[in-house]
């Protein structure tokens, strides 16, 4: 909640944005083009303290396709601030600390066990069930991270006022059907295919040799079986199905990880 000043009205409160934040308490302090139809958000406006409730708040930031009413726009490179490509932003920070936290904790645990192997004298591969732990639960976290299971759905549709969800979509990879996690919903999530882009990212790539084994491990058992349990009944079979195939196209490690199936 931004004061007239730009400052946050602290004694309001605030929200942590990731996927799992709903619409309306997204965007307190930006500025947000696109159409949403009824569903609020907090961006393009200040408040002198927050509003009693979400109905009270300025409607005056609702449903923005141009900026240039608000401010002169000719310094910017743009004059929109388009609530798709803020949408994928948010996504995009949640994941890239999801596999930074994966990473630092099982690059930690990996050398905690290196200094007990040679503390006490066990053969370098020894293998701790504390870092088998730390590693399952590493994978465990990206794995629900990267196909959006905490994602808030949309109550209705959203468009943005740029090209960005043509052009971010155009950028694929596709498989032999014309699928890709790039593509869009926008009327009851996000993407059409929910596992995360950032599966192509050097990010990931980078990420120790044995969590990519248990990452590949666990996601292709929750595509895969007839019933991969309640974290997961956000995505159908056919979305299931639909994710594998992609990820076997596009990702080699993936097929690099998988048996082929029908």
């Amino acid at each position: 909640y931004p004061s007239r000043s730009g400052q946050p009205i602290f004694s309001a409160g605030s929200h942590r944005v990731d996927d799992s934040t709903p619409l309306a308490d997204r965007w307190g302090g930006w500025y947000v083009t696109g159409r949403h139809g009824v569903q609020r958000h907090l961006g393009n406006v200040t408040y002198d303290a927050r509003p009693a409730t979400a109905a009270a708040a300025d409607p005056s930031g609702l449903n923005v396709t141009d900026l240039g009413e608000r401010f002169g726009t000719k310094g910017y490179l743009t004059g929109q601030s388009d609530l798709v490509a803020l949408s994928v932003f948010a996504h995009q920070a949640a994941a890239h600390n999801a596999l930074t936290r994966a990473s630092f904790d099982v690059r930690a645990a990996l050398h905690r066990e290196a200094a007990l192997n040679r503390d006490l004298d066990q053969a370098p591969d020894y293998r701790w069930p504390s870092t088998n732990t730390v590693l399952d639960g590493a994978a465990k976290a990206l794995v629900e991270c990267f196909l959006f299971c905490d994602e808030a759905s949309l109550a209705g549709p959203i468009e943005g006022t740029t090209t960005f969800a043509t052009d971010f979509a155009a950028r694929g990879p596709t498989d032999a059907a014309g699928r890709s996690l790039r593509q869009f919903d926008l009327e009851r999530r996000l993407f059409r295919h929910p596992c995360s882009f950032l599966v192509y990212s050097a990010s990931f790539d980078a990420l120790p040799a044995e969590l990519r084994v248990r990452f590949w491990a666990r996601i292709g058992e929750v595509l895969t079986v007839a019933d991969p349990g309640p974290r997961f009944h956000h995505l159908s079979a056919d979305d299931r199905k639909a994710i594998r195939a992609i990820l076997v196209a596009t990702k080699p490690d993936a097929a690099a990880h998988w048996a082929p199936t029908d």
